[in-house]
């Protein structure tokens, strides 16, 4: 059921090459039958939130993300602040393009101002990856200071090589 539900949501938000794909929320404390219903609600409210999915029994939230607003890890541990629900892990799988920023790696992605700093260069999985480079990565996102970090998990072929391949 849960690969079925990746499926769909990765099929519902995989539209243009450049942005964010999908976005999975770790989420503890969804202990009662009302609180899936009061997490959508609250994740709705942020401005970006396309929609969001609880999966039942899982801890698992996937979110739709709007491809014209910028993203920022932080607006989800703000809107849950003061509640019960605590975000231990925030996936994503973005498409964009390397590009160096005051010597740290980037993944640059859409819409403008979604910048997530690569964490991981010096690890294996992240060899070969340069400047200008088309990129689509399943990461491990954190926020550090309002900026959006990311641990690299899987590189994937860019959204543009996929469509090719299809």
């Amino acid at each position: 059921m849960r690969s079925f539900l990746f499926a769909c949501a990765l099929f519902a938000t995989t539209t243009l090459s450049g942005q964010i794909l999908e976005i999975n929320l770790g989420i503890e404390n969804i202990i009662c039958p009302i609180c899936p219903e009061s997490l959508t609600h609250l994740l709705c409210k942020i401005d970006g939130v396309e929609n969001c999915t609880v999966i039942d029994g899982e801890s698992l939230v996937l979110i739709a993300w709007k491809s014209d607003r910028p993203f920022t890890a932080l607006t989800f541990h703000q809107a849950l602040q003061g509640t019960q629900f605590i975000i231990n892990a925030v996936d994503i799988t973005l498409d964009g393009k390397i590009e160096e920023k005051k010597g740290a790696l980037t993944i640059v992605s859409k819409p403008d101002n979604s910048i997530f700093y690569i964490d991981n260069r010096e690890d294996r999985i992240c060899d070969g990856i340069k400047n200008g480079d088309k990129i689509c990565a399943k990461c491990r996102l954190f926020s550090q200071q309002g900026s959006n970090y990311l641990v690299i998990k899987e590189i994937l072929p860019p959204i543009a090589e996929q469509e090719e391949e299809t």
